[in-house]
């Protein structure tokens, strides 16, 4: 991913091999609530490259916040004014989500390229709990 800035282009995300394993080196601006102000694809894309090794990954807006614990639960926080909602691709097939506290399963979307694709939906400040299946 990189930052264009008038004619100047500026690389946010480097990632190059080293010894068994890889190197990825991040560019974080000088006022770091400044990343808030990425859109929404960079961040997608500088998620799905750090997390290419845990099996998920979020697509969203700055504002929502991804917990993730060993035990296949991971939690969603929005942080922002309005509602909103985060796309979760989980590595693998015939995948479900369940909400902790509940019995509701999360939207699924489609399974495609070895990922199952999930919509969650959030309200401000809100935190939601899910179990892999």
């Amino acid at each position: 991913a990189s930052l264009v800035y008038g004619c100047d282009n500026y690389p946010l995300l480097l990632k190059n091999g080293y010894s068994n394993g890889t190197v990825y080196v991040l560019t974080v601006p000088d006022v770091y609530g400044d990343i808030l102000k990425y859109p929404s694809e960079v961040l997608t894309e500088i998620r799905r490259s750090i997390m290419s090794g845990m099996g998920m990954y979020m697509e969203s807006r700055a504002d929502i916040s991804l917990f993730m614990y060993d035990n296949s639960i991971f939690t969603l926080e929005a942080t922002g004014e309005h509602s909103c909602s985060a796309l979760m691709h989980i590595r693998g097939r015939n995948i479900e989500l369940t909400e902790l506290g509940s019995d509701r399963h999360a939207e699924k979307l489609c399974e495609m390229n070895g990922e199952t694709i999930f919509r969650i939906y959030l309200e401000p400040m809100m935190y939601r709990s899910f179990k892999i299946r």
